[in-house]
């Protein structure tokens, strides 16, 4: 069948958009109609290029000086660039002539919130209320105010009556999950989702949320169903497939995640958070080269963004590539200083080319950030039992039981360098005590002592400890 198809014209909103940016390139002034500047305000808004749409509003207050239209758009887009003190002073005008106005009320709650007044806010919000004929977004900035009072249980009343009116709040699902997980109501908040969506079924948002509860609390299957329901009902929904990407990484199925990653990519303008766990189930997958590819994206879209510099290096250490990783490793640690996993890896890294001062450095820096972590000591010590040092071996082991004394793999190790030491009194107690915390993890000891002889002695040792 022919069928006739209507050539592509642009529209005048189009032509609005082109001959702004026009305007600005040759550094000129155009007239335009108010509602085209609307429609470029607007425009700029949605693909979130504040600061031409701030100019926009700027020539449109040239032109139509009276318009509260444009003063309240230019309050509003100063309050989302954080120019907290210029909001004020522009949005002051309009109050004055419309005080009950829901969006001069909404807007001067919540330049009061960005500003840390949270109890004239809240006073201020709870006496505007009457006024307001839709309440969710005023409850949703209650709710907003007890959370940064500390009320937690007001700030989950008020945030839940935001969404029982509208369940399409982004927000307030959002602010509601993180309220639940720090009142430790995760388990109970699935209950008020489940009803949510029995009320609503065909809610992405709360198949969303319902999904982020079941991922914090590590139930990573029914994650992945909660957020593929939410994919089913909005296919364009690219929260959830980042999300349900890491459900996928963290039960260790690294093909799925890498194509949720990919859908995310697709669906919205990348950042360099997404680009980077992309690039991360790649490394899982083996991909480096790919990997480093998309690490890379990322640098391109922010020079400044830490863990795509980790990564890069982290692929390069899979690879052997130890002194070339090393760079890398070093310009995360510049832009995070404070990430232990960041100086554990450049450590490891420099003990293999055999920088050992360089690597006794960073290990020493990465237990000063998180002495809790086993692998930092155990990571440590080893250097010295390669070199037979087993004092000291034992001696930075010691430390780490000191500050994880639950670790079965510190006392597993604790008893492996006491063998080599000869101390066996001292490497049966740390064996005993380890077999009690966790016996599985005793097939470790035989990474160390592939001789038959020693595997039967120790052998019969276990046996005793077996369930």
């Amino acid at each position: 069948m022919d069928r006739e198809f209507d050539s592509w014209e642009p529209s005048e909103d189009d032509e609005s958009i082109s001959r702004f940016e026009e305007m600005l390139a040759s550094k000129s002034q155009y007239y335009f109609e108010l509602n085209s500047l609307e429609y470029i305000i607007d425009h700029y808004i949605k693909v979130g290029k504040l600061e031409l749409a701030l100019e926009a509003c700027n020539l449109g207050l040239n032109q139509y000086p009276f318009s509260t239209d444009l003063q309240l758009e230019k309050a509003q887009i100063l309050c989302n660039l954080g120019q907290v003190d210029a909001s004020i002073v522009t949005l002051e005008p309009i109050e004055s002539l419309f005080p009950n106005d829901e969006e001069v009320i909404s807007l001067k709650a919540n330049l009061m919130l960005q500003k840390g007044e949270y109890q004239s806010a809240l006073e201020f919000l709870e006496y505007s209320i009457d006024n307001v004929e839709v309440k969710d977004y005023i409850f949703y900035q209650i709710g907003l105010a007890y959370n940064n009072l500390g009320n937690n249980d007001s700030a989950i009343l008020y945030f839940k009556k935001s969404v029982m009116i509208n369940n399409e709040n982004e927000e307030a699902l959002f602010e509601l999950a993180n309220a639940l997980d720090i009142a430790g109501e995760l388990e109970n908040s699935i209950e008020f989702y489940q009803k949510f969506i029995d009320s609503d079924p065909y809610s992405h948002i709360a198949w969303y949320n319902l999904g982020t509860v079941y991922s914090k609390l590590e139930r990573y299957e029914s994650a992945i169903h909660a957020f593929e329901y939410s994919t089913l009902i909005k296919d364009d929904f690219s929260s959830s497939f980042f999300n349900m990407g890491n459900a996928y990484m963290n039960l260790l199925m690294y093909k799925e995640a890498n194509e949720a990653y990919l859908r995310t990519i697709e669906l919205e303008e990348p950042d360099a958070e997404v680009y980077t766990y992309y690039a991360s189930s790649f490394e899982k997958l083996k991909d480096y080269n790919h990997a480093i590819i998309n690490y890379k994206k990322a640098l391109n879209i922010d020079i400044e963004y830490a863990d795509a510099w980790f990564g890069m290096g982290y692929c390069l250490t899979l690879q052997e590539k130890w002194f070339e990783s090393i760079h890398f490793f070093r310009k995360s640690i510049e832009l995070d200083p404070e990430n232990s996993e960041f100086w554990l890896e450049l450590a490891d890294a420099e003990y293999k080319i055999g920088n050992e001062s360089s690597s006794h450095e960073a290990y020493q820096q990465a237990c000063n950030l998180d002495p809790t972590d086993p692998q930092i000591w155990l990571n440590w010590s080893l250097l010295f039992y390669e070199q037979g040092d087993y004092d000291k071996a034992i001696s930075l082991l010691v430390s780490g039981i000191d500050e994880s004394p639950e670790d079965a793999e510190l006392l597993y190790r604790c008893s492996v360098y006491n063998i080599c030491k000869s101390d066996f009194k001292q490497a049966f107690l740390y064996l005993e005590n380890a077999l009690i915390l966790d016996f599985d993890k005793h097939i470790l000891l035989f990474d160390f002592f592939p001789e038959l002889e020693m595997q039967k002695t120790l052998y019969q040792i276990i046996n005793q400890y077996k369930s």
